[in-house]
């Protein structure tokens, strides 16, 4: 039971975790209403006729790729973080026969399996509007983007040495939007197109989060977003999930089996736990009193306690509490142990030449009015200072 237990409770986080949740804002999510989302961008273009088709799986990519097969169409990959490089490299497989493949996020597992010398790097930097100077048809009419997510760098050129406008590298790529800094020189672009060896173009987008609900209005963003994103018929829009690291290890999803090592490390965990729950739960020794935070005066709850007794008319207890102190400190002044009962201390009073009768004082019947308590309390009052005198 408690191995299921636990094994409930794994799978509820992972789900929480990893799971889609309406609630969350996902940054370049296509179906996403919050800021980092870019529902907005998706809604014009199926208003325009664009048919967007959302995956969240390589596999679901697969059947819409086949499933479109002879058509014109186009693939955009969201944020590329859960992609591995094999699962880069089913990608890549699968939209071979794409119009284009649009990285949103600067797309670097995708750029390492190119292997053409290009690499993404964030960039966390609010840009005034740069112009494309390139003759990308994605940047036609001027259009201008002002904030940068990721920069899209060439390693095949030193990057201090400043690059011209829009030149084509050694790896054939077209560079957009260059990023120059204060000495002239080029510090990575914002768009970067390229082929594959299949001749599939891929377009490196380093403005994502320029294309999102809260940017897309500004600058030329809507209008760079729309050609980008709008230039065939069709749009996979593809979401890595963490579920693409199973799927591309050639494992289909419906037969992965849990690692033979699984219950019995699982088994050892519950007895662990169960074993370490005893040992907490076991008595450790005698209770230890601790000091109080508070130090309160005796007199002060004395007078609480007389208060509660008084208004609850508890007479009987009162007189107990009263006769209780006094045979306490009667027996400490006669030098009697704490365990002597009643009938000791007074036959020790006695001894000492006490009058019975005065002693009856301490197991006599219980005041039945406020009068009569008062009496007790005088009677054990003079009784007690009589002990004490006879001592002295």
């Amino acid at each position: 039971m408690v191995i299921w237990f636990g094994i409930l409770v794994a799978a509820s986080i992972l789900l929480v975790v990893i799971g889609p949740s309406a609630q969350r804002d996902v940054y370049l999510d296509p179906e996403g209403t919050g800021s980092q989302g870019i529902g907005a961008l998706i809604a014009v273009l199926r208003e325009q006729g664009v048919d967007v088709r959302t995956v969240t799986t390589l596999e679901d990519l697969r059947r819409e790729a086949t499933d479109l097969d002879g058509s014109s169409y186009a693939v955009a990959v969201g944020p590329s973080l859960p992609l591995t490089l094999d699962g880069a490299d089913v990608l890549l497989m699968d939209s071979r026969s794409a119009d284009r493949l649009i990285l949103l996020d600067g797309g670097a597992p995708v750029l390492t399996a190119l292997d053409q010398g290009l690499r993404a790097l964030p960039v966390n930097a609010r840009l005034d509007p740069l112009p494309a100077e390139c003759s990308d048809p994605v940047t036609r009419d001027g259009a201008t983007v002002g904030l940068a997510g990721a920069r899209i760098i060439d390693e095949s050129v030193d990057s201090d040495v400043p690059d011209g406008p829009g030149t084509a590298s050694p790896s054939s790529t077209v560079n957009c939007y260059p990023l120059v800094d204060d000495a002239g020189a080029t510090r990575g672009h914002l768009l970067v197109t390229l082929q594959t060896a299949d001749g599939l173009p891929v377009t490196a987008v380093g403005f994502g989060p320029a294309l999102t609900n809260r940017r897309i209005t500004e600058d030329g963003h809507a209008a760079v977003g729309l050609r980008l994103l709008g230039a065939s018929p069709h749009l996979i829009f593809y979401t890595p999930s963490v579920a693409d690291v199973i799927a591309t290890s050639g494992t289909p999803v419906d037969e992965v089996r849990p690692p033979e090592w699984l219950i019995p490390a699982l088994t050892l965990v519950a007895i662990a736990v169960v074993v370490l729950a005893l040992a907490s739960g076991r008595r450790l020794g005698r209770l230890v009193p601790e000091p109080l935070p508070v130090i309160i005066k005796a007199s002060e709850t004395t007078h609480s306690r007389a208060e509660l007794y008084r208004k609850a008319r508890d007479r009987a207890r009162a007189a107990a509490a009263l006769r209780a102190g006094t045979e306490s400190r009667v027996r400490r002044s006669l030098r009697l142990g704490t365990r002597v009962d009643a009938e000791a201390t007074r036959a020790a009073m006695a001894a000492r030449g006490i009058p019975v009768g005065e002693a009856a004082a301490l197991t006599g019947p219980d005041p039945a009015t406020d009068a009569e308590l008062v009496q007790l309390a005088q009677d054990l009052s003079a009784l007690e200072e009589k002990v004490t005198h006879d001592r002295r």
